[in-house]
C-alpha cells in the first residue's frame, strides 16, 4: 500500500531536486468521481515552503492520471524555481513529465535559457 496523505493513497511519485532539497511530485490513486461517470487523480507537489495540490478529471483511471501529470507538468514549469533553472531531475531541466501537443518546454523557458 502506498504513503497515506490527505489525498489518499500515493500511487507514484517522482522526485526533482531544487539545490540539495527534494521536492516531491505525488499523484494519488485515481477514484471514481461522486457521479460514478468520470475519474479524478489528484496531485500534490511539496515545495519546500509550502504545498500545491491540483487534480484532473477523466473519462477513466488512466487519462485522469495522464491529465494530472500534465497539470502537474505545467504548474512544475511555470514556477520562479524552473524559470530560474534551479528546478532539475536527473540534473537536467527536462522534468519528464507528459505535457499536451500543443505545449512544450521551451514555451516557458525565456530567450536566455
Amino acid at each position: 500500500m502506498g504513503k497515506q496523505g490527505v489525498d489518499g493513497d500515493v500511487f507514484i511519485e517522482r522526485r526533482l531536486s531544487l539545490g540539495s532539497t527534494d521536492v516531491p511530485c505525488r499523484f494519488f490513486r485515481p477514484e471514481s468521481d461522486p457521479s460514478g461517470v468520470d475519474f479524478r487523480c489528484n496531485y500534490a507537489i511539496d515545495w519546500p515552503t509550502h504545498r500545491l495540490t491540483g487534480h484532473a478529471c477523466g473519462v477513466d483511471a488512466v487519462q485522469a492520471l495522464i491529465l494530472a501529470m500534465q497539470r502537474a507538468h505545467i504548474d512544475l514549469l511555470s514556477s520562479p524555481e524552473y524559470a530560474a533553472g534551479t528546478l532539475l531531475w536527473l540534473d537536467t531541466r527536462e522534468l519528464g513529465f507528459p505535457l499536451p501537443k500543443n505545449i512544450s518546454e521551451a514555451d516557458f523557458q525565456g530567450p536566455n535559457l
